[in-house]
């Protein structure tokens, strides 16, 4: 017995292990970390809401809780208070599929357990997904590229600083990523050897992304440019043989779509509001010409040495696309290039970092991953001793990237720009202040924490900017002798005695007369200071 454990143990390769741990490192570090972050701008508006709403409505089938302008009596029975959501009337923003998965987490491991938060436990949904994501993630390019691909594509991914700090709170983007991701993934095996299983779980799987967000529409163009035949005749055969299959393909998408989302059961055609909303573009006017600042910000947010593994993993790409014909690497540069191009083109518009096209980054980190094993087997050669060494000091390059990205921008990851760019003052001076502060408002969660432990008796709090995050969140962070109040509230109390305090993030486009005043007068007596920028302040009325 213990030679056959000794046996299949030995049989289990070490590189294996070595992402299996990192992987649970990842999953365990994610999870005891999410209440260093709060509740944000859109899930604010309606993540939160709609997740609850749809979550009891697919538990019980009960139509009352598809009409989102009827103030229920479970509203009283939890702790959040979710019906003061500002956007409660307007479902066709909010696909559903992610939203319910989070409001699952929270109802289980917050109100049904009592382990977390309820915020906490609304995000704890992304960190398993992302955590089982970078498993299957691992093995697919193990598979295909070999250990030290995998490997490093592995550690590049992981230790993303912006997927770090998103992965707590985002219930939009991080999922699209991870389903998009899932769905490429499936495509390839499937594109390997195509079955009519196959077909149906890459169906799922793409509905599953369209069902997070529209960025799911381009799976086809991927699928395309990234492994269709170049030749003609190749590209007729391939056509002609999977045709059917291709079809299966969109229906089983289709029908994932109208089912993860309750708000079309009653009429299927409401899907057309969402899919305006979004070519619409929210109302933004977006540029007129090619617009590079995609491009700009991805080259910032990317940690220097990934960023080197990333140029050296395209240049070798190319090389093995074009001498030895391979497809995978092709693949490769289409999972990292098309995002950053679909954003670039007119009249699209950019804003808030790379979380509106996020799903470049696991991209990006396989072609970095390609670039690393290049510099390892170019170095190391046939000397298998040598490229273990090699593999060790790029390990040490990557760990100390991290290192210093923690210890420059802690759990605000979510701010990262690289030291190319000159970190978070550099992002400002490129980008603008919008582009390189707290724009998802996670930072008032420890914003009144300072106020719990600091203000006086029966203080007011004023919110100027995203203040409907306090206004959801007050109920359980907030001490119960703190009033918040609104801007007609606040006008009434300038020449009153009692103490009022003013918290905001700093996102001057969002600035009203009263931010503009009190930071040209007065000094801050709070603020949160990330890389020496200040990202969110609080002021006391004298």
């Amino acid at each position: 017995m213990a030679s056959f454990l000794r046996r299949k143990f030995q049989s289990i390769r070490f590189a294996d292990l070595i992402a299996v741990l990192f992987v649970l490192i990842f999953c365990l570090s994610g999870i005891l970390t999410l209440s260093e972050y709060g509740m944000t701008w859109d899930e604010g508006l309606g993540n939160f809401f709609f997740g609850e709403r749809y979550l009891r409505y697919v538990s019980s089938f009960n139509a009352n809780y598809l009409n989102f302008n009827e103030y229920l009596s479970m509203h009283k029975e939890q702790s959040l208070d979710l019906y003061k959501s500002p956007w409660r009337g307007t479902p066709e923003a909010f696909p559903a599929l992610a939203d319910i998965a989070s409001a699952a987490t929270m109802y289980i491991f917050s109100y049904k357990l009592g382990w977390l938060d309820p915020v906490d436990g609304f995000h704890l949904f992304s960190v398993l997904l992302v955590s089982m994501f970078l498993l299957i993630f691992y093995f697919f390019a193990s598979k295909r590229l070999g250990k030290y691909v995998a490997l490093f594509s592995l550690f590049f991914l992981g230790v993303f600083p912006r997927l770090w700090g998103d992965m707590h709170f985002n219930e939009k983007d991080i999922p699209e990523m991870v389903f998009f991701g899932f769905t490429l993934l499936a495509y390839w095996a499937w594109f390997e050897k195509p079955s009519w299983i196959r077909t149906i779980i890459v169906g799922i799987a793409g509905g599953a992304a369209l069902g997070v967000k529209a960025n799911a529409l381009f799976l086809p163009i991927f699928f395309i440019l990234g492994s269709w035949p170049i030749n003609l005749k190749e590209l007729w055969i391939h056509i002609k043989t999977r045709f059917l299959k291709y079809i299966l393909m969109a229906i089983t998408g289709i029908i994932t779509f109208f089912l993860s989302w309750p708000y079309l059961y009653s009429n299927p055609f409401n899907a057309k509001k969402y899919f305006l909303l979004i070519f619409a573009q929210g109302g933004r006017i977006g540029s007129p010409t090619w617009n590079w600042q995609p491009l700009s910000i991805t080259a910032a947010v990317i940690p220097e040495f990934m960023l080197l593994c990333l140029l050296i993993g395209v240049v070798f790409s190319a090389i093995q696309i074009t001498r030895n014909k391979k497809t995978i690497y092709r693949f490769a540069l289409v999972w990292l290039l098309l995002p950053i191009l679909r954003i670039s083109i007119p009249p699209s518009l950019n804003f808030d970092g790379i979380r509106h096209f996020l799903e470049f980054v696991p991209g990006a980190a396989l072609v970095a991953g390609i670039g690393a094993a290049a510099i390892i087997n170019l170095i190391g050669q046939q000397n298998k001793t040598r490229r273990i060494s090699i593999a060790l000091i790029l390990f040490l390059f990557v760990s100390v990237n991290t290192g210093l990205a923690i210890n420059t921008f802690g759990s605000y990851q979510y701010l990262y720009f690289n030291n190319i760019y000159g970190g978070l003052p550099g992002g400002q001076r490129v980008f603008g202040q919008d582009e390189a502060t707290d724009y998802w408002g996670s930072s008032y969660r420890k914003g009144i924490k300072w106020l719990n432990e600091n203000a006086e008796r029966d203080s007011k709090l004023y919110v100027p900017v995203a203040g409907h995050i306090v206004n959801l969140v007050e109920s359980i962070w907030l001490r119960d002798d703190i009033q918040v109040i609104n801007k007609e509230e606040f006008t009434e109390l300038v020449n009153d005695d009692q103490p009022v305090y003013i918290m905001f993030i700093t996102r001057p486009s969002f600035y009203n007369e009263v931010t503009q005043e009190y930071l040209s007068t007065l000094d801050p007596v709070y603020e949160i200071n990330v890389d020496g920028v200040p990202i969110l302040v609080i002021y006391r009325m004298k």
